[in-house]
């Protein structure tokens, strides 16, 4: 009788870990999934500023919908990569293991990607000229391909 319910016992801890594994990889996978949404969203907004930037006059609503966009994803960026949705997770995701790391490095990242889309935002609002505008837009994408570089695997 001991051993059946020692059996029985066993069994049942086996099951919750278990559990406890499907509900952190069901956590993980849908955090990867909401970042790779997010970052969707987010290069959409990019495109779709380089497109008005390149017209002989650009939609001012337009790029300030984007921008506002863009600024809102560098402002909670940081909550996309929660511990567990790396690669170690087994989950299919372009984000290196090195968001995690080398979390300083990824920080000053994200905080350099906040002021550019920020400062986008202040010219953009300050009605600057398209020269001023292609340049901040420029600075903009400079942080993103420099992220990319360092914490993205293509």
């Amino acid at each position: 009788m001991r051993a059946g319910a020692l059996a029985a016992v066993c069994a049942l801890g086996t099951l919750g870990g278990l559990a406890v594994a499907n509900a952190q990889d069901s956590a993980a996978t849908e955090a990867v999934k909401a970042r790779q949404a997010s970052f969707k969203k987010v290069g959409a907004a990019s495109k779709a500023i380089h497109q008005e930037l390149r017209t002989s006059s650009p939609d001012a609503a337009k790029l300030h919908t984007a921008a506002v966009e863009i600024e809102h994803a560098a402002s909670v960026l940081e909550s996309w990569f929660p511990r567990g949705s790396g690669p170690e997770a087994g989950i299919k995701t372009n984000a290196r293991a090195t968001i995690w790391t080398d979390a300083a490095g990824f920080s000053a990242a994200r905080v350099a990607f906040a002021r550019e889309a920020d400062n986008f935002l202040k010219v953009l609002d300050g009605k600057s000229d398209t020269a001023a505008l292609n340049d901040a837009a420029a600075a903009l994408a400079k942080s993103c391909r420099n992220c990319h570089e360092d914490y993205r695997r293509d």
